[in-house]
């Protein structure tokens, strides 16, 4: 079963790359003709563009049934948990109501600081390489990750046909 968890994570991290591959094409063709197409802020552009393209992404692949907010926090802790953790600001949004679903499973405080979440990023990986089912129990928990797992598992039935 861990395996099948690792195939799923390698399976959207590709999906992912070749999606935003297409995206950060697509956006340096629109600034090709620019004289100045470096800004001095280009840290921030390029976050803002990862985060633009990955909700775009997720609006792609995933159901609305669920919060885009959510669905992206819980594909970045699937493929790419340690730059998720570097940039936990950027991907917790300042309304209430995010990982709602979640937060009892974790011990999140409503009025909890983006650190309150570390421990969730930490889960999904743990799940990935420290595998008890226990853990995949409660990953199976979680709506949104059991989503992503299901996504995977039918898009991979569909190809194998």
């Amino acid at each position: 079963m861990k395996g099948v968890l690792r195939q799923c994570r390698k399976y959207f991290q590709e999906k992912y790359s070749f999606f935003s591959r297409t995206q950060f094409a697509a956006a340096q063709d629109l600034t090709a003709n620019v004289d100045d197409c470096l800004p001095d802020n280009v840290i921030e552009n390029h976050q803002a563009l990862v985060r633009t393209s990955l909700r775009a992404f997720c609006l792609q692949e995933f159901s609305a049934e669920f919060k885009l907010d959510d669905m992206m926090f819980y594909i970045s802790c699937l493929i790419f948990p340690f730059e998720l953790k570097q940039q936990l600001n950027e991907f917790i949004p300042k309304q209430n109501g995010f990982l709602e679903s979640s937060k009892d499973l974790f011990g999140v405080k409503s009025e909890s600081t983006v650190y309150d979440y570390e421990p969730v990023i930490d889960f999904v990986h743990d799940v990935l390489y420290k595998f008890s089912y226990q853990k995949l129990e409660k990953f199976n928990s979680i709506p949104e990750l059991a989503y992503i797992f299901q996504k995977f598992k039918s898009d991979n039935r569909m190809t194998a046909e």
